[in-house]
């Protein structure tokens, strides 16, 4: 725990779990004189990741091999953000779509792209804390959607003429 004087507050780093989910925790301080003591219970919501997916009737659908990529504005130029430690950017998604950044304060976009689906760009936004957890919504591919409608229509036409075609000769 670290004690401020200039604001006369103190901060404290609170290592949680890595699963995510809602912990309960307590911070206990006790003063230098031992005179007196302050107990402080509260419940942490740990989602530490974002994640990429779709909407499939109502339902998110997890996207695996999306490659997210991280831009921070610097000098007001759009610079693709340079990890200092063991991450890595861009990141691409595992099994559950997931990917984390690990930050400094300050404004970032990020960038999707993924197999069917149109590149998604966010907004500028601004990152008060060291976490990004922004989940992004993905769309299919339009051009892909449209593809797949006009080969299905084709295929059945072509079933149809041909099972005509066959009724006439019986």
């Amino acid at each position: 725990m670290e004690y401020n004087e200039e604001r006369d507050t103190y901060s404290a780093t609170i290592n949680t779990p890595s699963v995510k989910g809602v912990y309960t925790t307590t911070i206990q301080t006790v003063s230098k004189d031992k005179l007196s003591q302050l107990a402080i219970t509260m419940t942490l919501k740990v989602d530490p990741y974002g994640y990429v997916y779709t909407k499939f009737f109502g339902n998110e659908i997890r996207i695996s091999g999306a490659k997210v990529s991280l831009y921070k504005k610097v000098d007001g130029k759009e610079v693709l953000w340079q990890p200092s430690d063991t991450q890595t950017n861009p990141q691409t998604t595992g099994k559950t779509g997931e990917y984390h950044f690990f930050i400094d304060p300050g404004e970032y976009k990020i960038v999707v792209e993924a197999k069917w689906y149109s590149e998604k760009t966010s907004d500028w936004f601004t990152v008060e804390t060291n976490i990004l957890q922004t989940n992004v919504q993905m769309q299919l591919n339009p051009l892909i959607l449209y593809s797949s409608i006009a080969i299905f229509i084709s295929i059945s036409f072509t079933v149809f003429y041909f099972i005509s075609r066959k009724k006439q000769q019986i």
